[in-house]
């Protein structure tokens, strides 16, 4: 009976054989990464489970087929050409472990592994690069979070998904002979070898749960920068003493940012600072959303899609205006701004704004270019937070002597403004190489020993300074702009122009100040650029300008208003194309040979034409003689034989021996010819 099934069984297999252990690990594997998305995105994938089954015995029911090996990656090309777009916005909130990118990447191994299953070149056996595919959705789909519910259900399909993995490393191996002793030591060694790995995935699961979000903040970092340094500089959120010059010394001539304005931008800011502790300033306030009041702004007439943010309400009636193209894409989210910004106008339907007036768009709005309205008319702020008075605990005594002393002789606020800031530049210099001793505090270092430093030192110190003697102070991070391109007469802020500043509250005039403790050498200034590079720089500013403004959609209305004018200008030019063409083709023609030729030749071209309008059209071709002939032979004109006559006397005239020319044979010709003109008639 057994014998009987089994033929049965392989008479309807096909092949007489069942799928080898290969094949058969490596649906399981696609069956164990399938219920791993089943688990934990709660998703339904019959199709997928159906179609590995499939595959399992592709090749006992001639189900595979002759493909490229390129088309398996087919998917993977596309799923990467279709989100493309996807930014950094997609990973903030979680990171990118809980993303549906981890999703989709996974179900782009799935298919790839799927696809190979019923390609003809792997009917015997399958490529071992097929663990690497299935390692890496593995990965992926082991990347979306587990809840607890799941967590044991999910180590168990990773111990039958690492079960898998061996079978299909091991059948596809060459056979070798080996001796006895020497195989069970092997087996050993690979029971063993599964044994500690399962029990370190274990241990590291547990440890990935435990600093899962350290573990996604270094995940972003890696993905979304080649350099970290760009995730350390003062406009992204962290203020260290060298994060500023860092940037300067890194491309400074590169361009950030252009602006079109009446007025030199001068101080933009990009980040304002609160608290300093261990070397380094922090922002310890949140954002808040605001919403545009009006769907148009009506700042710049060719961008109808942009949105007017009001940071103050009402708008002052007197404000300037100044257009910002960021350039550098690790900074475009941040609209730089200088004190006292009143509104914001571009494409973006949101903006996030904190306490401090420090404007950021959303990752997908950040590659235009914004509009910012200022204007010296801001209402007083009359609430300061008490944080912008803060001092470390563990201050340096010295630090605090020296700020009575400096400020202590001046009364007002801006009295000690200036003393802190004459201060540091009468009796310090600026250097850019900042060396300080191991274990030192570096900003009392830097006061005591008087070094040399760069400004984030001098910023970083007025504010605590101002602090300690009373005045509320912040510390801030941006660009100085001073640099103008002459060849397209736009601002240009480079990234040498970046700079670290304070800005302090003064009690009398109720408002904010930007006070300059840096050094003049220190201070970015404008450098001459040669005449080529503002060339170059113009030409790539224009580029730029130009795709955003047929990218934005700016482009539309635009043509729509010229539309008329258009449609009128192509039909003048259309009607003065046919009757140029027709004038070409007759009249000027004849104009002109009339013009070239001798007198007496006029009055045969006039007699031709008269004779046209009466039917009779000489060819070119046509001699004067046998056109003669043809007008005598015509018995619907009346004077037939004349007009005949008339051209065998022209003839003679024209082209005989004496060749007459002189004005009273033109006359006589012309007489002739306007006589028989008036006794010609048609008959019928």
């Amino acid at each position: 009976m057994s014998a009987v099934m089994s033929t049965v069984i392989r008479d309807w297999v096909g092949l007489g054989r069942l799928p080898g252990w290969q094949r058969t690990a490596a649906v399981g594997l696609l069956l164990v990464q399938n219920a791993v998305l089943v688990l934990v995105m709660k998703s339904h994938l019959l199709p997928m489970e159906v179609l590995a089954l499939a595959g399992w015995f592709a090749p006992q029911f001639r189900l595979v087929w002759r493909l490229p090996v390129p088309l398996t990656f087919v998917p993977v090309i596309l799923f990467f050409l279709i989100r493309c777009r996807v930014g950094a916005s997609d990973f903030t909130a979680m990171g990118f472990i809980g993303t549906e990118v981890a999703y989709e990447l996974a179900s782009c191994c799935l298919t790839v592994q799927l696809l190979m299953l019923f390609m003809k070149q792997y009917e015997r056996r399958l490529p071992i690069w097929y663990l690497a595919v299935s390692g890496a959705g593995m990965v992926m789909a082991g990347d979306i979070r587990v809840t607890g519910a799941h967590r044991e259900a999910m180590m168990w399909l990773t111990a039958a998904y690492l079960v898998c993995w061996g079978v299909f490393a091991s059948a596809s191996r060459e056979p070798v002979t080996v001796r006895r002793r020497w195989r069970i030591f092997r087996m050993s060694a690979v029971l063993v070898m599964l044994s500690v790995s399962l029990f370190l995935g274990r241990q590291l699961s547990v440890i990935f749960h435990r600093h899962e979000n350290q573990l996604e903040r270094v995940i972003s970092e890696l993905i979304f920068s080649n350099d970290h340094s760009e995730f350390r500089h003062g406009f992204s959120g962290t203020g260290g003493l060298s994060d500023v010059t860092s940037m300067k010394q890194d491309h400074g001539e590169e361009v950030a940012l252009e602006i079109e304005a009446d007025f030199r931008p001068d101080y933009l800011r990009g980040r304002v600072f609160d608290l300093f502790y261990g070397n380094r300033w922090h922002m310890t306030g949140d954002y808040r959303a605001v919403v545009s009041r009006t769907n148009e702004s009506n700042v710049r007439p060719n961008r109808p899609h942009e949105n007017l943010f009001l940071l103050r309400d009402p708008l002052p009636e007197e404000t300037r205006t100044m257009a910002v193209w960021p350039f550098e894409e690790r900074t475009s989210a941040h609209c730089f701004s200088p004190l006292g910004t009143v509104a914001v106008a571009c494409d973006a339907s949101l903006l996030k704004v904190d306490a401090n007036g420090i404007i950021e768009r959303y990752a997908e709005d950040s590659a235009t270019s914004y509009v910012v309205l200022t204007s010296d008319e801001v209402p007083p702020d009359y609430v300061v937070d008490p944080k912008f008075v803060q001092i470390p605990f563990e201050m340096d005594p010295y630090v605090r002597d020296l700020a009575h002393a400096i400020c202590d002789d001046h009364p007002t606020p801006t009295g000690k403004m200036e003393a802190v800031a004459d201060y540091f530049q009468t009796n310090f210099s600026y250097d850019r190489d900042v060396r300080v001793p191991r274990r030192a505090d570096r900003l009392a270092y830097f006061l005591t020993e008087r070094m040399p430093a760069h400004c984030e030192y001098f910023a970083t110190a007025t504010v605590l300074l101002l602090r300690i003697a009373g005045v509320p102070a912040r510390y801030v991070t941006g660009y100085v702009v001073t640099g103008k391109n002459d060849v397209n007469g736009r601002w240009v802020a480079r990234r040498q122009d970046s700079h670290a500043w304070v800005e302090a509250y003064d009690e009398t005039q109720k408002k904010w100040i930007t006070v300059e403790s840096t050094p003049a050498t220190g201070v970015p200034k404008e450098e001459p650029q040669s005449r080529g590079r503002e060339l170059f720089e113009a030409i790539v500013s224009l580029w730029h300008h130009l795709n955003e403004f047929f990218s934005s959609g700016a482009a539309w209305p635009f043509l729509q208003k010229a539309t008329r004018p258009l449609i009128v200008i192509s039909s003048v030019l259309l009607v003065f194309y046919f009757v140029y063409r027709r004038c070409r083709r007759t009249i000027i023609p004849n104009w002109i040979e009339a013009r070239k030729v001798v007198p007496l030749a006029r009055e045969r071209i006039r007699m031709d034409r008269f004779l046209a309008s009466r039917g009779l059209v000489r060819t070119a071709d046509e001699s004067l003689l046998h056109f003669a002939r043809r007008v005598e032979a015509d018995k619907r004109l009346t004077t037939a034989r004349q007009m005949a006559d008339w051209y065998r006397e022209y003839a003679y005239l024209r082209f005989g021996e004496m060749q007459g020319e002189d004005e009273g044979t033109v006359s006589i010709m012309r007489n002739k010819r306007v006589e028989l003109a008036r006794q010609t008639k048609v008959v019928s």
